[in-house]
């Protein structure tokens, strides 16, 4: 009996704090998510006319294959410098780049179709091919950054940078300006 008594206080906090921290009643309203609208959902487009969004469907296309040549110019640039790493990420890049052109080209078919139709669904497919196309370009990025293209773009953009000298600079030939002595060395002779 007075074991109990002596876990009792203790049992009663226990308890106590459960009770309180029990399930939430309150109504959670949840919208269900699609895999389309896991990756990134582009903002709407207002509607356009067919011909509009047929153009503009056909330039996303160009762009994805615009994208997808840059690419695959960063893996040349990689087999060139034999760097396996960078080489891997390049290529993972293109595996993802390859996956998302080929759900384009189905998308853009069926965008053709639906513009043919003159159906209800040309907007969601036309939102669709434009959120690829945003992928592909962020596909594209990560890829720049896998090979390092920050040396490429200082290249292209023909930028100088002028800094003021740098006082003790590691690539100076000399270290010690001819102004300053070697140090003396003690001697027990001296």
């Amino acid at each position: 009996m007075r074991r109990i008594a002596k876990y009792a206080p203790i049992l009663a906090i226990f308890s106590a704090v459960t009770a309180l921290a029990g399930p939430d009643t309150t109504p959670v309203t949840t919208t269900p998510t699609s895999d389309a609208s896991a990756t990134t959902a582009p903002k709407p487009v207002p509607m356009m006319s067919p011909a509009e969004m047929n153009v503009k469907a056909s330039a996303i296309q160009a762009q994805l294959a615009e994208d997808s040549q840059q690419v695959l110019n960063f893996k040349s640039i990689a087999n060139k410098k034999k760097d396996i790493i960078k080489l891997n990420c390049v290529n993972d890049r293109i595996v993802q780049i390859n996956a998302q052109r080929n759900i384009a080209d189905d998308t853009f078919g069926q965008l053709q179709a639906a513009i043919g139709k003159n159906s209800d669904d040309r907007q969601t497919l036309f939102d669709q091919l434009r959120g690829i196309g945003e992928n592909v370009k962020g596909l594209r990025e990560q890829a720049s950054g896998c090979i390092g293209d920050q040396d490429l773009v200082k290249q292209e953009s023909g930028v100088e940078v002028e800094h003021p000298e740098i006082i003790d600079d590691p690539t100076d030939s000399t270290p010690f300006q001819p102004e300053v002595e070697a140090p003396g060395y003690a001697s027990a002779f001296h």
